[in-house]
């Protein structure tokens, strides 16, 4: 009698499972099955179609969003008996390698090639500025710096890899003397700061700031609040004008709140490896959505 194996996990984008896969220029999804299926595939343009056989669901079916700027979606789905489908959706035509490993569990594991984005990047002038509001504290204690200084390090990680010139400008605390001295120093360049809400705790979510005076602030925070709305768990508390000095450097400059650092929940998130680096993808997105805008 044949053996029927089930497929018991799908491991997507998480931080620590894709290192190495995104430092290879990778994006990276792995099956796990509790034997060694047969695997057949095919492409057809932006979609890869992976069949897994004989086997069954120990998981859920249906759509898993990927969102990475290689990968859109993955569908899951049987087709026929003992038969599941894997079905993903690229963003963009490109390369992949499927790789078997046997084991308990088995893996099969796809690498699709983030390498056709380099051109979109390659060259770009971006600094990251993580916030260090001394206000800025959890109900356990977590200081802001820390979960911005790690989003701003994850994402400075993507936009090297695509060759973008990315610099991280207060890597070390500065004053604000010292940062304006450097940044009038810098060559002009698009401006990130990355910080939280100290609202109400009662307020959960992620905010985009932009500077009024600059239409291409406003047109980069609507791409990466959309990227944002797309990647992460938190609900959106909107695109708001900021008047501040602080902006006024970017050529745009935004100002992303990656939740409200006094809410329990929040705080949660901002403590997770996994959703630090969903919000350096989902801003390393929203640059992808303005570069091409600005073709």
């Amino acid at each position: 009698m044949q053996s029927i194996f089930f497929l018991t996990n799908l491991v997507t984008d998480t931080y620590s499972s894709c290192r190495e896969a995104v430092n290879q220029l990778k994006s990276r999804i792995v099956f796990e099955f509790t034997g060694l299926p047969v695997v057949k595939d095919k492409s057809l343009d932006k979609i890869i179609k992976i069949e897994f056989s004989p086997c069954k669901f120990n998981m859920p079916e249906g759509i898993f969003n990927i969102k990475d700027s290689t990968i859109d979606f993955l569908e899951l789905k049987s087709s026929k008996s003992n038969v599941i489908d894997a079905i993903i959706h690229l963003v963009h035509s490109s390369r992949y390698t499927i790789q078997v490993t046997p084991g308990l569990p088995s893996r099969v594991y796809l690498y699709v090639d983030r390498s056709p984005l380099i051109p979109l990047f390659e060259n770009k002038v971006i600094y990251l500025e993580p916030s260090r509001n001394p206000k800025a504290i959890s109900p356990t204690s977590l200081k802001e710096e820390k979960p911005t200084l790690e989003i701003s390090k994850n994402l400075y990680t993507l936009l090297k890899l695509m060759r973008s010139n990315v610099t991280i400008i207060n890597e070390k605390p500065i004053s604000l003397a010292e940062r304006t001295e450097k940044l009038l120093k810098l060559p002009p360049g698009i401006l990130i700061c990355i910080g939280t809400t100290i609202d109400d705790p009662k307020v959960s979510g992620f905010k985009v700031y932009y500077h009024p005076s600059s239409k291409e602030s406003l047109n980069l925070a609507k791409a990466v609040h959309s990227a944002m709305k797309e990647k992460l768990p938190l609900d959106s508390l909107g695109i708001h004008a900021a008047n501040t000095n602080r902006l006024s450097y970017g050529n745009p400059g935004i100002l992303v709140e990656a939740g409200c650092i006094r809410n329990r929940v929040d705080e949660g998130h901002l403590r997770d490896v996994d959703y630090k680096q969903k919000v350096a993808q989902a801003l390393y997105n929203g640059l992808k959505k303005y570069f091409q805008l600005t073709l």
